[in-house]
């Protein structure tokens, strides 16, 4: 979709995408923090829809990043990988900390720090993206000696 808009500058673009993704998500966690836990298919509802909304971060910081890498985006989306499985693998030991009880006002602090951690990545990379190639990328390869 972010491809075929081309009335749009790309930065917009990806500030668009990245706000759909983590900005919502954050949204959409602090208020799954404030629905009673009786309401468990409202709270599976919203928990749903939080994790469709992140797919959004393809049009958002991944494909900045691809525009600022170039062809050296390999490398970023690689390391984008690495981050992702590290978070994976730490993330059940980090909420065996912050929640041990399983109560619901454990999970509704745990749900209102994970909501303002996606909403303020959102806002500092809306802040400071800049969609266009970094200068190490346009420099041309030194030309061959015979």
């Amino acid at each position: 979709m972010s491809d075929v808009w081309t009335s749009v500058k790309e930065t917009n673009k990806v500030r668009l995408f990245n706000s759909l993704s983590l900005g919502v998500a954050g949204i959409i966690c602090i208020s799954t923090a404030f629905v009673p836990a009786e309401n468990q298919v409202v709270c599976a509802l919203l928990i749903t829809l939080l994790q469709g909304t992140i797919g959004f971060n393809a049009g958002g910081f991944n494909r900045a990043a691809v525009i600022v890498a170039r062809q050296h985006a390999h490398l970023l989306l690689t390391c984008f990988g690495l981050i992702v499985t590290f978070v994976t693998l730490v993330q059940p030991f980090i909420v065996q900390i912050v929640v041990p009880d399983h109560t619901w006002n454990q999970w509704f602090y745990l749900l209102i720090g994970h909501g303002l951690v996606l909403f303020t990545a959102n806002l500092v990379f809306c802040a400071t993206v800049k969609a266009k190639p970094a200068a190490f990328t346009l420099k041309s390869a030194a030309p061959a000696q015979s």
